[in-house]
């Protein structure tokens, strides 16, 4: 979607450009009266609050994608982590009028409430040297905040984690 975005705004700015010229001609010609009902239909729609509206609402839309996927990435690779031997992950999305939850489950070993406190901290990690760098979490917490979103975690040891990502329709809101 978001790649998308881009063209289609500056698209309708140019759109937006050509009304512009068309209104300096008529303007510049002194063809005002012949465009009479032009004018009272830009006056009935409020066209100057239509036109801002239209690029407010283009560049409102949804999101960084590459950013949540290394957010997907990031919770996908802890799940497989702490999988020993055969497990399985689901993964489940929800969306809703205010918003999408995307839902990460894993039936690995799980986290005890005291790790569970600081998965989320720069640096913090329970693997060995050299396997990782704690920042995947810390980095995927920040990424989720920047789309004015939340991360909740659902863990017990022995019964496996759940990560609970809500973002909400728009960044404006």
């Amino acid at each position: 979607m978001s790649n998308n975005v881009n063209p289609l705004l500056r698209d309708v700015n140019d759109i937006f450009t050509i009304i512009k010229k068309y209104d300096e001609i008529v303007m510049s010609k002194k063809l005002e009266t012949a465009f009479d009902e032009v004018d009272e239909l830009k006056g009935k729609m409020d066209f100057p609050f239509l036109i801002k509206e239209i690029i407010k609402l283009l560049e409102g839309i949804e999101c960084f994608p590459s950013k949540l996927n290394q957010v997907i990435m990031n919770i996908l690779t802890n799940s497989i982590q702490a999988i020993d031997g055969k497990g399985e992950i689901i993964i489940q999305t929800i969306s809703s009028s205010i918003g999408i939850k995307i839902i990460i489950k894993d039936n690995g070993k799980g986290m005890t409430p005291e790790v569970k406190k600081h998965i989320f901290d720069p640096f913090y990690t329970t693997k060995d040297v050299g396997e990782g760098t704690g920042l995947g979490l810390s980095i995927s917490y920040g990424i989720i905040e920047q789309h004015k979103g939340n991360i909740d975690v659902i863990s017990e040891p022995g019964k496996g984690t759940e990560f609970i990502i809500s973002l909400p329709r728009t960044l404006s809101n």
